[in-house]
């Protein structure tokens, strides 16, 4: 994924202003400066009362979050309470004339000018109330400072599957009964008490580095880089981790917003392929499952439904926070879901997320044109499945009877979002800045997500994720937070970009919404239609339909298109991805007793190696959000251990006993090392931030040229988590609900002689491998690496007996 890339540029800002206009479009107060003067813009005053109820909604969330565990409610019992004691107490008594009483009395005397006329009941009230909140600030004060120790807790990492230590018993009983069992949580109650990402320790990231790359070097090579290492050690090392230390002291997260910056906004080449991703939501290896509608409008007027419902849950902050066994997990991404755009620019791109006021609104694609569709009704509430397929009908049946045929550059508008982003930038500031242009990519650009209406009918994982992927070049929107896919036969996926958010918040979401779509059937098994609900609430205003939007085409313009198209094609062609299955689920690791992703990783190691008889640097994408503000951190499958197994299992001279005792460490040392970046100790993020601060600091460093420039990442690999979300439901006796959760997705090969490799766990014996790479590469083969990654699992099962 982009992430793999890490190309840092830093070039040099100019003074001035930057991007200081006024968008009337946007429902808020907002100035712009120039040259000629300040422009200010008031909204209307129906907007001004929407954001203040927002805002005042807002603030309450905000108060509950700070005060969490204890609800206000107990403040103003305790308040009352406390008054009535104080009131009812005898004047001598300590209530009335204790050290706090006194304490409290000289606050009442530096206010006397106010509170000497009132009764001395009232008096009694508003000091009772003020000690009350001083009280249940202290508790707070310790609960909150308690939780974060809590959260501190690392141990659980180390315990053996299925037998936590006393320790660990302790700390889950702890979290779980003190904190999140106490009442209903908000999605951010945990935010403000996770830990800080800590900067790890130089010395030992550097020797980790140099263990992680000693299977690519020669001994030579290795020796230079020894040298380069204890110079860098010796030299500017121990500056550049004072300026990341200090970093760590005052942010929230020293890393995340160099990494959103520096390895996503500042990339300028195409983010199409390159640096998005696709998922695929449902099930889909025997066709649609019957849990879903198998007819296009009905399946995607289900979908927007479900989806803006739980924007809806993200905007009022009831969307309950993730919590993996006892351990919450950060929030802070889900809240860039919706509404969220990647904005270009010619050196940095911006990701844009536009207030509830201003998107109200998803658009549709359908064939060659976009719809503007409102998802509520004048009155708030969001319209149901019924309306929404009435719509989509009425849009559909607005295409049939059109008059006027848009042209190839007018349909395949969304191929300049494929472009390199300097191109883009440039093409949006010339033809997009005024008139309809401006408003219909404004429009786009605001909405809560794009819905695309395909035609295709795809028939096989292969074909739907090749089409989710790169659809026709010019109908995938590729700055947009996400692109919902419905195709004629019912059968739904997503793509995704990348730098707002990464892939396991859009798996979490797709399972949410999953399950409202599969509890709530609502469609007739014959006409394979929604039906009118019998129950539906009388309100009024009748909803609108769907807005046409256009754009003036100019001979330039269609020329950009027509030619970013092409190129989107070529890329697309290029592409080699395919979609496979295989019956090496979690049963075979478990019943050995590895971790199931450990065992898969090497068994990765083995099947590149069969292939191309050669190792390469290995990435493996680990979650970072046990810490606020976390993205991710990598797992570097490539060791020593690993490299000595791979030779050994196809090496006869070695007894299988031996092999299994290779293999076993190898796994472990993998293990090991997940577990680290995990804890937030491992090297890359830690050598990444370093670079930025050499930059920056106009340092030299050969070292750390070496660590992140020398090396690509031939084998970039992700897991795809699975089953987050709770309330699944259950088809079968023993629980088995296979057929409705997803297969996961995939992305494109970092490296241009290299590949991208997903896949997911998702049962016993269900194993899915998303794999990419380009055809141009003569050494690459997606088909046959896909045949030895199948081979090394069977052999390394075959070796403990398992079949």
């Amino acid at each position: 994924m982009a992430e793999a890339h890490v190309a840092i540029n830093l070039p040099p800002v100019q003074p001035g202003w930057h991007s200081l206009t006024v968008d009337t479009h946007i429902h808020t107060f907002q100035a712009a400066a120039s040259d000629h003067g300040l422009l200010v813009f008031v909204p209307h005053p129906r907007y001004l009362l929407t954001n203040s109820v927002r805002w005042v909604h807002s603030l309450k969330n905000k108060l509950v979050t700070a005060l969490y565990p204890v609800h206000p409610f107990l403040a103003v019992i305790l308040s009352v309470v406390t008054s009535i004691f104080v009131i009812a107490a005898s004047p001598d008594s300590w209530l009335r004339s204790g050290f706090l009483a006194e304490w409290l009395w000289a606050i009442d005397e530096s206010f006397s000018f106010v509170t000497q006329h009132l009764p001395l009941n009232y008096r009694l009230v508003y000091l009772s109330t003020i000690a009350s909140l001083l009280v249940l600030l202290v508790i707070v004060f310790f609960q909150r400072l308690f939780l974060r120790v809590l959260l501190h807790y690392k141990g659980w990492m180390h315990d053996p599957p299925g037998k936590p230590s006393t320790l660990t018993k302790a700390w889950a009983a702890s979290l779980t009964y003190l904190y999140i069992k106490r009442g209903k949580l908000l999605t951010y109650s945990f935010q403000h008490a996770l830990p800080r990402l800590s900067v790890p320790n130089l010395t030992q990231t550097c020797e980790r580095f140099l263990m992680s790359v000693k299977p690519l070097l020669s001994e030579e090579e290795f020796a230079d880089l020894c040298k380069d290492k204890d110079n860098f050690l010796t030299s500017h090392g121990p500056r550049l981790q004072k300026y990341l230390v200090w970093k760590s002291w005052l942010t929230n997260n020293y890393l995340s917003d160099w990494w959103i910056r520096f390895v996503y906004l500042r990339g300028r080449s195409s983010i199409f392929i390159n640096s998005n991703y696709y998922a695929i939501p449902t099930n889909f290896w025997h066709g649609l499952p019957p849990v879903y509608a198998p007819r296009q409008v009905t399946r995607a007027a289900n979908i927007i439904h479900n989806w803006v419902k739980l924007k809806k849950m993200i905007d009022k902050e009831t969307l309950p926070p993730l919590v993996a066994g006892a351990q919450p997990l950060c929030m802070e991404q889900y809240s860039r879901l919706f509404s969220t755009t990647r904005i270009p620019h010619r050196e940095e791109d911006e990701v844009v997320h536009f207030e509830s006021a201003d998107s109200r609104h998803v658009i549709i694609y359908y064939k060659d044109t976009y719809y503007r569709l409102n998802v509520y009704k004048k009155n708030g509430r969001i319209l149901t499945p019924y309306e929404f397929q009435v719509l989509l009908e009425h849009i559909k049946s607005d295409h049939q009877q059109r008059k006027r045929i848009p042209t190839s550059a007018e349909a395949h508008i969304a191929a300049l979002t494929t472009l390199d982003r300097s191109k883009w930038a440039q093409i949006r500031e010339d033809y997009f800045s005024t008139g309809v242009n401006h408003y219909s990519l404004s429009q786009i650009e605001k909405a809560m997500f794009i819905l695309v209406l395909d035609d295709e009918k795809p028939d096989n994982p292969t074909a739907l994720a090749n089409s989710l992927f790169c659809g026709n070049g010019g109908n995938r929107w590729c700055d947009k937070s996400f692109n919902h896919i419905v195709y004629a036969n019912g059968v739904s996926g997503m793509h995704v970009e990348h730098a707002w958010a990464d892939a396991p918040i859009i798996s979490h979401t797709c399972e949410i919404t999953s399950v409202m779509e599969i509890t709530n059937k609502n469609w007739d098994e014959k006409e394979h239609t929604i039906l009118p609900p019998k129950d539906a609430p009388v309100d009024g205003g009748d909803f609108s339909v769907a807005q046409k939007l256009r754009f003036h085409m100019t001979h330039d313009l269609e020329e950009h298109i027509l030619g970013a198209l092409s190129e989107a094609q070529a890329a697309s062609a290029d592409l080699d991805l395919r979609v496979t299955n295989s019956k090496y689920g979690k049963r075979y690791p478990k019943k050995i007793g590895f971790s199931p992703d450990s065992f898969i990783q090497i068994a990765l190691q083995l099947g590149y190696y069969r292939c191309h008889k050669s190792f390469a640097l290995t990435y493996e994408s680990a979650m970072m959000r046990l810490f606020r503000d976390g993205r991710t951190e990598t797992i570097r499958s490539l060791s020593v251990e690993s490299c000595e197994f791979v030779k050994g299992m196809d090496d006869p001279s070695v007894s299988e006993e031996k092999k299994k005792e290779l293999h076993k460490i190898a796994v472990e040392k993998h293990n090991s090392y997940a577990k680290l970046a995990s804890k937030g100790e491992a090297i890359d993020r830690h050598l990444f931030a370093l670079y930025v601060v050499a930059m920056g600091t106009e340092t030299d460093s050969p070292f750390l040229d070496h660590a992140l420039k020398k090396i690509p990442w031939k084998l970039s690999t992700s897991q795809i988590p699975n089953r987050m979300y709770n309330g699944w439901p259950k088809d079968d006796n023993r629980g088995n609900n296979k057929a409705y959760g997803g297969i996961g997705g995939g992305f494109g090969p970092v490296a241009d002689d290299g590949y991208g490799v997903c896949y997911l766990i998702s049962g016993d014996s269900h194993l899915t491998f998303h794999i990419s790479s380009k055809r141009k590469c003569p050494t690459t083969d997606t088909k046959k690496l896909g045949e030895s990654i199948e081979g090394a699992l069977r052999d390394i099962c075959l070796l403990y007996g398992q079949e």
